[in-house]
């Protein structure tokens, strides 16, 4: 295993326990999750990629992501559904960075942040209709 993918796996988990007090408050906790990983998504791109690896790095900084929620998740899947939109918040943040650091247009950094904006200020309320809350 090459030593790159370890240090973003275990920055990004490092970056999940460091942003876990967010949990307790959902609209708190979307936007330091998507702005956070978007970042770091984009810092480890820039400092590993050479135009070969983004995805593999992508996967790298899901997988400290979504790794240690996992067992929660498939232990508690009814209680836990109202929270996942802030995964799926976090997968859509790094698909967009990594999709940022591929075509480097402006215009998609703009597109990036609108949609991020967009599904954490209306996306959250349509999720907990959803879910039931």
């Amino acid at each position: 295993m090459k030593t790159k993918y370890l240090i973003i796996f275990v920055s990004s988990l490092l970056l999940l326990l460091s942003t876990y007090w967010a949990y307790s408050y959902p609209y708190t906790a979307s936007w330091v999750g998507s702005a956070c990983y978007f970042v770091l998504t984009l810092l480890s791109l820039q400092r590993y990629d050479d135009g070969h690896h983004t995805s593999a790095i992508a996967w790298c900084v899901l997988a400290g992501r979504l790794l240690p929620e996992l067992p929660f998740r498939i232990l508690y899947p009814t209680t836990l559904f109202a929270d996942f939109y802030i995964t799926a918040l976090t997968i859509a943040s790094v698909v967009l960075a990594a999709t940022y650091h591929r075509y480097r247009y402006g215009v998609v950094l703009v597109l990036s942040t609108v949609i991020m904006i967009l599904l954490n200020t209306l996306g959250y309320d349509a999720w907990r209709v959803v879910a039931g809350h």
